[in-house]
Order: structure tokens, then sequence, then C-alpha cells
């Protein structure tokens, strides 16, 4: 009897058509496959401290006016790198040149008229003296003449009480009293008027000296000075105060040349020349061409992972350069991040900023360029 062998088919387990409907058939099985993976990527990328998004900080100055002027000149390009304390914009001076020269009329003037001023202001002290010295002089002359009237009243009273002695004798007649007794009566009329007079020429002096005090005080004559000297100092403050408002004219010049104050790249201009532009008013935008700060973004999940003073890994935008930044502060509270601080486009987060400073001080890194800032 002849031998029966037995013929399995095998399976065809490998054909792509198979494959492909099996495929078919379980892709919820991938589905909730690659859920799961995702899921594990956020909450890894939640859970655990990767490093955070930064940028490089760009030192932006802006040129503005600090007066209403007209734009005489714009003396850079877009794009050209310009020193510290180079001219970038020149205002039209017009208007305060013409203050300037009044200011220096003024000055001439005065140092001409200094010497006329100091001649009249010691004349007329002089004419103060005078009047004081006239009057002390008349009050003198009148007590002389008042003690004259009075010696000469007690010498007629004597003779007169003399005469009446003998005319009670009838020794005289009185007809010789007559003119000795006029002569008596008149010297006490006399010596009566001389207090009236002695009060008016009292007040003379007084007024004399008041003015005279006065014009001391107006000159503001310091105790133990001389009026001279007290007008020389007065001539010295006035032109001290025309120098001063000369100087100050001169810096509000300066104002009109408007100066970059350090290194840096011209970014934008917003005015042409001959416009007039308000004080305040942006004309160029300086930045710097390097910057040695970063500023980064904490997510608010991960607010206590980096301290002050921490070395960081620093790695610019291209992924191939690669430096070392320190921890300089931290904002004490959390604010509302940038959008490129998030990992997801469109949504915001949440977190503290954080200053670093680059350890290298020859980098590559433009101002503004996105970085990655990683724990060492």
């Amino acid at each position: 009897m002849p031998l029966v062998k037995s013929h399995k088919k095998p399976a065809m387990t490998t054909h792509p058509r198979l494959w492909w409907s099996r495929v078919k058939r379980s892709w919820p099985f991938f589905v909730w496959l690659g859920v799961v993976v995702l899921c594990l990527y956020f909450y890894t990328t939640h859970s655990r401290f990767w490093g955070i998004t930064g940028v490089v900080q760009s030192t932006v100055e802006m040129i503005t006016p600090l007066d209403t002027a007209r734009l005489e000149s714009i003396q850079v390009y877009l794009g050209e790198r310009v020193k510290k304390g180079q001219v970038i914009v020149q205002m039209d001076t017009s208007l305060i040149d013409a203050e300037i020269a009044v200011d220096e009329a003024q000055m001439l003037e005065a140092e001409g008229t200094i010497a006329g001023y100091q001649r009249d202001m010691l004349q007329i002290v002089r004419q103060f003296e005078t009047a004081r010295n006239e009057a002390e002089i008349a009050l003198q002359e009148m007590n002389i003449e008042r003690d004259q009237t009075r010696q000469k009243l007690t010498e007629y009273q004597k003779e007169l009480d003399q005469r009446e002695a003998l005319l009670g004798k009838q020794l005289i007649q009185a007809s010789d009293l007559f003119a000795l007794r006029a002569d008596v009566a008149s010297l006490k009329i006399a010596l009566d008027g001389f207090k009236e007079l002695e009060r008016i020429h009292n007040r003379e002096v007084k007024r004399a000296e008041e003015e005279r005090l006065e014009l001391q005080r107006a000159l503001r004559v310091k105790e133990g000075e001389s009026v001279a000297v007290a007008i020389a100092r007065k001539m010295e403050a006035r032109q001290h105060i025309l120098e001063q408002s000369h100087t100050l004219r001169m810096k509000e010049r300066e104002r009109y040349t408007l100066r970059a104050s350090r290194d840096s790249v011209v970014s934008r201009i917003y005015a042409q020349q001959g416009d007039v532009v308000n004080a305040g008013s942006d004309l160029v935008r300086l930045v710097s061409e390097v910057s040695s700060h970063i500023e980064g973004f904490l997510p608010e999940a991960h607010t206590t992972e980096i301290s002050v003073g921490q070395i960081m890994r620093v790695l610019a935008s291209n992924g191939r350069e690669k430096y070392t930044a320190k921890v300089l502060s931290i904002s004490p509270d959390i604010q509302s991040l940038p959008g490129r601080a998030s990992p997801i486009v469109g949504q915001s987060i949440r977190g503290r900023r954080v200053l670093f400073e680059l350890m290298e001080t020859d980098h590559a890194m433009v101002p503004g360029e996105t970085v990655k800032i990683r724990p060492l």
C-alpha cells in the first residue's frame, strides 16, 4: 500500500495585504498607545526640570529731544555702528543762539557800566554822609551858640542884679536899667527857642543817619566793611549772575545736539531732516551689538528649581554653540510670561523671570536671540 503523506498549507503571516488588514483592525490600540505615550511625555516634562527658554537681552537707547525744535540733520544711517559720544541728531539752535547773543550783549554792557555804577553809588553814599555830617555840624553849632547865650544871660543877669541893688539905694536912675533888662529878656527868649531848634537839628541828624543805613542795607555792607568794597562785591555778584545765565544757555544749546551714550548700532530711524519734532519724540533707535545678560522664563511648576548664584548651561538657537551663565536675580513674584516661553503655541503660562550673566565675554549670540538654558 503506497504511503500517503499529509500536507499542511503554511500560514501566510507575512503577506503585506494580510499585515495591513490586521493593522486596520487593531488601529484603536495604536491610538491609545499614542495617547499614553503623549501623557507620559507631558507628565515627565512637567514633573522634571529640563531647562527653560531665555532671550539675550537687548540694550535699547532711544534718541529723543528734550525740547521741541526743527530737525536739522540726522548724521547716521540704518545699521551704522556708532561710538559713545558720537553725534546722532542735530536740532536747529537758531532760537537758543539768539538768546545766547542777548546774554553776551548784556555781559559786555555790564562790563562797560560797572565803573560808572560804582562811581554813581559812591557819589550817592558821599551825599548821604555829607548830609549827615552837615546836620551834626549844625547841631553842634547850635549847642555852642546856646551855651554862649546861656553864659551871656548869666553875666547879664548878674549885672542886672547889681544895678537893681544900686537902684534900691538910689545911687542910679531907673533909666539905666532899661537897656540891660531888655537884653536879659531877649536872651531868655532866645534860650527858650533853642529847645525847638535842638529838636529840629536832632531830627535832621536822625533822618540823615537812617538814610545812610538804608543805603548800606541796600548795598549789603557787612560789619567792618567799607562801602566801596560792598559795591565792588555787589557788581561781582551781578557779573556772576550774568555769567551763570550764559553758561546755562550754553548747556541748553548742548541739549540740541543728541549723542550716543554707548557703543551701539542704529536699529531704526523715525524722522527725517526738516521735521518739527516735539519734546520726547523718538528720532533714532540704537541697540547694543552684544549683550552679556540673558532673561530667562521659569515656569510656575518649577519656581524653586533655580537659585541665585547657580551656574547654568546656555544653548544658542543654532544648537551648536554652548556657553555658561550665572543666575544674578530671580523676580520675587509670579507673572504672565511671554508666548515664546510656552512649549505649546498659543498657550500662555505663568512663572518667574530670571536674569543670567554670561560668563564668556566673547560670544556670537545676537541681542534678542532665543536660547535654551539648562542645568549643568
